[in-house]
């Protein structure tokens, strides 16, 4: 290389070039790869939302599931239901505690939002931090309560209200 370099001094500028559009066409892959792998997992997540009628012959036969109520918690206030058995955490508590998700069955995630924008966001970053059965519920708990599936009545969720000392 070192005689080719001596007889030819633009070669050097050639492999310059031809290493600076590797380095692009590289990255330009690794992003194409993150888009495909992306628009890939939604299509899964979308084939594998979970209907409430489902769900529901899946606990009367007794199967093991693991209910997520990712509802706000102003949301439970004015009707402080959840689905049986569910669990709630925000989405941000519930990727904080993944190591007490199990892995041995299907996580149902649900909300209040249209199309379950908060399931399926939800449903994205589990699957990045390894979890993979994870279904979002169709319709989430509106769709369920329309159903008139059981409903477990909860504590009621008191907002932290901090009251300032009257000043005279």
């Amino acid at each position: 290389m070192a005689d080719a370099l001596k007889r030819d001094p633009s070669l050097l500028n050639w492999v310059g070039r031809f290493s600076g559009v590797l380095l692009v066409l590289g990255i330009l892959g690794f992003f194409i790869g993150r888009l495909v792998r992306r628009r890939r997992f939604l299509r899964k997540l979308v084939a594998s939302r979970l209907e409430p009628e489902e769900l529901k012959r899946q606990m009367d036969a007794g199967e093991p599931v693991f209910i997520v109520d990712l509802r706000h918690p102003l949301e439970l206030l004015p009707d402080p239901f959840t689905l049986p058995g569910a669990l709630h955490f925000s989405p941000e508590t519930l990727t904080k505690r993944v190591h007490e998700i199990p892995r041995d069955r299907d996580i149902i995630l649900y909300c209040t939002c249209p199309s379950e924008a908060t399931a399926a966001k939800t449903a994205m970053t589990l699957h990045k931090l390894g979890i993979d059965r994870v279904r979002p519920l169709r319709g989430g708990y509106d769709e369920w309560k329309r159903l008139g599936y059981p409903l477990d009545a909860i504590e009621p969720v008191m907002p932290l209200v901090q009251v300032m000392p009257a000043t005279s």
